[in-house]
């Protein structure tokens, strides 16, 4: 897999990511530059040899990146970049809050919407295109009904039809037949009230397939009621290769403290290594990590440094390996 640190705190919680994942000796790790600084260097936030490592790569695995405010013209955001290139659609994001009632997994756009960057001016302003295809939302709610039927067995469908007849009536009804076909029960929810039920009754959804900047605006909710946005995974899947990251950004404010976290990094890589195939190492990070948060959950309040959190999830790592050898041996 290919490793692209970024910016920020991307490189500060990508490190201990992959001392990790040095833990499985199959896995085979290619580090290169990517994002801001990149751009600043060469002029591009990912050169076209890095770009034909991951198009080649079994997966990709992507810090942080941090974006000049407003952006240059000639600067290309590098995570749509690689989602563009690898021809990924789905991004998936879990928002788990350590001990408590909340597990929702939300299935977003990441090509279409208000995010397939389309916008034109008008006399007092611009408009920017609202973009729903059927074959876009058909790859989603198959992407979400794979994720339920090892859960619940039941996806709800975000949407706000009520008001955007055509576009998100073509999503909702898209998604509901594709899921359909699955054989995974349905439920809907309107996009303000997925939000307003979210905070109420979070153990009220599982997994909610929805649009671009509804998954955008939900996910982040949802990374509030887990913990914060340095606990929240993603992987983004396609036709190419996956793209996992955590949702956070490069954090510039934090970054060089040494108190960046990096469970959502470790977490994003435990769903990678999973889709390649790894399921017994990925498990086991996964617990390790888990096995971190409720520790967290239960102690007061304070800021774990970088290193204290890699220490106590290798060590939880290495126990459940070495547990996992002895059995097989």
């Amino acid at each position: 897999m290919v490793a692209l640190a970024g910016d920020g705190v991307g490189p500060e919680v990508m490190a201990p990511t992959l001392r990790l994942l040095a833990r499985d000796s199959a896995l085979q790790v290619l580090e290169r530059p990517a994002g801001y600084g990149a751009w600043l260097d060469t002029g591009r936030t990912i050169d076209e040899p890095t770009l034909e490592l991951a198009r080649t790569a079994d997966g990709v695995l992507f810090g942080a990146t941090g974006t000049p405010s407003p952006p240059p013209e000639s600067y290309q955001s590098p995570i749509l970049l690689l989602r563009r290139q690898l021809r990924l659609v789905a991004n998936i994001r879990h928002c788990r809050r350590p001990g408590g009632d909340l597990d929702v997994i939300m299935v977003r756009d990441c090509v279409e919407g208000l995010y397939s960057e389309v916008e034109r001016p008008i006399p007092d302003g611009y408009r920017a295109d609202y973009r729903i295809t059927r074959t876009i939302t058909r790859q989603l709610a198959a992407a979400a009904a794979s994720i339920a039927a090892t859960r619940r067995g039941v996806v709800t469908v975000v949407h706000k039809a009520n008001v955007l007849r055509h576009s998100d009536g073509l999503f909702r009804a898209t998604a509901i037949e594709e899921l359909a076909k699955a054989g995974v029960a349905h439920e809907e929810a309107l996009s303000d009230a997925a939000g307003y039920h979210l905070v109420a009754d979070p153990d009220r959804y599982d997994v909610m397939v929805m649009t671009s900047h509804v998954g955008d605006i939900l996910s982040d909710v949802g990374a509030a009621l887990a913990g914060g946005l340095g606990l929240v995974p993603s992987l983004t899947t396609g036709d190419g290769p996956p793209l996992a990251e955590p949702i956070h950004g490069s954090a510039p404010d934090i970054a060089g403290t040494g108190t960046a976290d990096p469970v959502a990094m470790m977490l994003s890589a435990a769903l990678l290594v999973e889709r390649l195939g790894h399921h017994a190492f990925a498990a086991a990070l996964r617990t390790a990590v888990n096995a971190h948060l409720d520790r967290r959950a239960g102690a007061p309040a304070t800021r774990w440094r970088t290193v204290e959190v890699y220490d106590d999830v290798v060590r939880r790592l290495d126990s459940l390996l070495a547990a996992a050898e002895a059995v097989a041996g």
